[in-house]
């Protein structure tokens, strides 16, 4: 009788036999594509040793070049047929950012020939050495052709004969198996291809786990670029930021906005140390790919602590449907995770059109270059939101971004508010008559209504139809705290909703900033100067935070540290806002007994002023620290009518106490619709 040996390793209930690619489960066969098969057996042979993905693709696909999409598509199938993580057994480890590892423990072992084994079950159920006849004998029914068929004889059959005929037999039971399984998953596709979308792009490569955990809260992690171009950069990151935003429509789940999430680009943190940072239960990772006019977006869904690979899809399309395209992944995350999604928040996810191309690229160089927060870069930011809406003047998108860039040239004294926010305005409106349901356009318009049209009723409205379109918007929460509750003294309320902005945006250093300041003028000195410290853990040279200190620190009656923190924020000031800090220092000064020091701050600004656009709000703050109150009252009634950069906290800023009596300063708070 002829022997023959196979290797096989045996982990958990599974057997994997690399000779006969064959894997099973308590004795049936378990069915493997050949790639996962392939797959498979280099992580077992390779237990214990991470696996790059790099090294796992050569191996995969050794002459053709494929997308790390589909190596994540084979790792999620082969857990799949393992049943990983299910009763806490993990077979497969995925290592962010590098490869997997195979982490069950192994045992080689031997296959010895089927029909010995058989043989020996034989002679021991017959208890002398000899089988059973009985067990031998051919029904008298079956014919000489059916026995043909069959493969069988009447005559008696050896036992090294019958052991053949039994393994050929297991072997064909074994196929017949795999055929079955195979039919059964090529129908059910074929099934799926077929039914009614219901809201589902269905057809495209999306595989989940049949039981996902319940989540309530992710962030996405920069998308890699995978274009092969650096300088698409701005384009990824724009992809990233807009599948935020539509993230973020959704109420029920709690969406980390762009700037805590863009601190993560290019970390190697593990994802358990990052989801601790944010507070959050799963990431949403992936790529973006881009060869002319084809877009390609690959997103894969982890659990974060335990770093489970949940779902993973990829989605195909040209430039033009780049919106679509963005919309159906946020679409498929709501229903993988089974979040509650309402009828308005879904039917922003089909409300898509065409972009013209070159629109959404000027549109995404906007974004990127109002981000840098510099002069250079919110004139540039200008430059491209005007040639996206040149490009594609149904864009709204573009016209909400150029309001948001002369805000903040004006809250960055490069423009007078009578120049920028005119603009501002109708830059908002136009937003909104393209598209009424535009979270940004609503929020845009928001600021400028409180800020310098001075219409609290509409601003609270606008910000609050925003914040309905858009939960997750962190800026809408931070703003409409800071520049409608804290100016119109709801203190505990501006307070909640500046805690709210920084839970969904926690690594945001200006939203921290501003938290700290409504905690300032709440009267809750401590904790604010608590905050701020914290701010500037973020970034020591902030200068802004330096400044909003250093007013605390007036507050409490501390002069030389406020001399001290003032004095760093126009160290470290890069702009126009130098003036602002000034003012400060100025006011200090005097406050301090510095006279000299304050009127000379006072005369610098003055004589600024002859040049460029000085704020009358600034020269005003010095007058009153000097005790010159009427000049201190004729500078602020300027500041109204220019409707300086903080005008509109006229009612609460500590730097006014001394003017609160004065009944031109009480005429003047409630010509700005406010009670003294």
């Amino acid at each position: 009788m002829s022997q023959q040996t196979n290797h096989a390793y045996e982990f958990g209930p599974f057997q994997l036999v690399p000779e006969e690619r064959l894997l099973r489960c308590n004795g049936g066969a378990v069915a493997l594509s050949p790639k996962d098969m392939d797959l498979l057996l280099v992580l077992v042979e390779s237990r214990g040793r991470l696996l790059q993905k790099d090294e796992l693709m050569k191996h995969l696909w050794p002459e053709s070049f494929v997308e790390e999409a589909n190596l994540s598509h084979h790792v999620f199938m082969v857990r799949k047929a393992l049943n990983d993580h299910e009763d806490g057994v993990i077979y497969i480890e995925t290592v962010p950012k590098h490869g997997y590892r195979f982490v069950v423990p192994v045992r080689q072992v031997r296959e010895e020939e089927e029909a010995a084994t058989i043989a020996r079950r034989q002679s021991s159920s017959s208890g002398d050495g000899h089988a059973d006849e009985n067990l031998l004998q051919i029904p008298d029914r079956l014919t000489s052709d059916s026995e043909r068929k069959l493969g069988i004889s009447s005559k008696p059959a050896s036992q090294e004969t019958l052991a053949n005929q039994e393994s050929l037999a297991r072997r064909h039971w074994l196929t017949g198996v795999f055929a079955v399984l195979l039919l059964a998953v090529l129908l059910a596709a074929l099934a799926m291809t077929f039914i009614p979308s219901q809201g589902r792009w269905w057809g495209s490569r999306k595989q989940t786990p049949t039981t996902l955990p319940t989540i309530q809260s992710l962030a996405v992690l920069p998308l890699a670029n995978l274009t092969g171009n650096p300088e698409q950069e701005y384009f990824v990151d724009g992809m990233t930021e807009a599948l935020i935003s539509q993230l973020g429509k959704i109420g029920a789940l709690r969406v980390i906005s762009r700037t805590s999430a863009m601190h993560y680009k290019g970390s190697r943190k593990r994802l358990p140390k990052i989801a601790k940072e944010l507070d959050i239960q799963a990431v949403l990772e992936g790529s973006v790919q881009r060869s002319g006019n084809q877009v390609r977006i690959t997103v894969q869904l982890i659990e974060a602590m335990s770093e489970r690979h949940l779902w993973s899809d990829s989605y195909d399309g040209e430039m033009d449907k780049v919106l679509t395209l963005q919309s159906k992944v946020a679409a498929d995350v709501a229903e993988e995770i089974m979040i509650a999604v309402t009828r308005e928040q879904r039917s922003r996810f089909t409300e898509t059109r065409s972009v013209d191309p070159e629109a959404y690229e000027a549109f995404l160089l906007g974004h990127h270059h109002m981000g840098k927060r510099t002069s250079e870069g919110l004139g540039n930011a200008l430059k491209f939101f005007q040639r996206a809406i040149e490009k594609d003047p149904n864009y709204a998108p573009a016209y909400a971004g150029l309001a948001d860039v002369y805000d903040l040239m004006c809250g960055y004294l490069l423009l007078a508010p009578r120049e920028a926010y005119p603009k501002a305005r109708a830059a908002a409106i136009a937003a909104l008559k393209i598209d009424n349901k535009l979270a940004e356009a609503h929020i845009a318009l928001a600021k400028i209504k409180a800020r310098y049209d001075l219409d609290w009723e509409e601003a609270r409205k606008e910000f609050l139809r925003g914040i309905e379109l858009n939960p997750n918007h962190a800026q809408g929460h931070d703003w409409y705290s800071n520049f409608y509750l804290t100016p119109t003294g709801q203190y505990d309320k501006a307070i909640a909703e500046s805690e709210h902005a920084r839970r969904l945006d926690p690594l945001s250093i200006n939203i921290n900033l501003n938290l700290g300041t409504s905690l300032w003028l709440a009267g809750k000195h401590d904790q604010a100067i608590e905050q701020l410290h914290k701010t500037l853990e973020i970034d020591p040279n902030f200068s802004l935070a330096h400044s909003i200190l250093g007013n605390v620190y007036v507050s409490r009656g501390l002069f030389e540290a406020a001399t001290e923190e003032l004095e760093k924020a126009v160290k470290y000031s890069k702009g126009e806002l130098v003036m602002a800090y000034l003012a400060h220092l100025g006011q200090v000064y005097a406050a301090s007994g510095r006279q000299r020091e304050a009127r000379k701050v006072l005369g610098n600004l003055l004589q600024l002023s002859r040049k460029q656009y000085v704020p009358a709000e600034s020269i005003a703050e010095v007058y009153a620290g000097l005790g010159d109150k009427a000049r201190a009252l004729e500078w602020l009634e300027q500041a109204y009518e220019e409707r300086s950069r903080t005008f509109f906290y006229l009612k609460v800023f500590p730097q006014w106490d001394s003017l609160r009596e004065e009944p031109k300063f009480q005429h003047l708070v409630r010509r700005m619709g406010l009670n003294p």
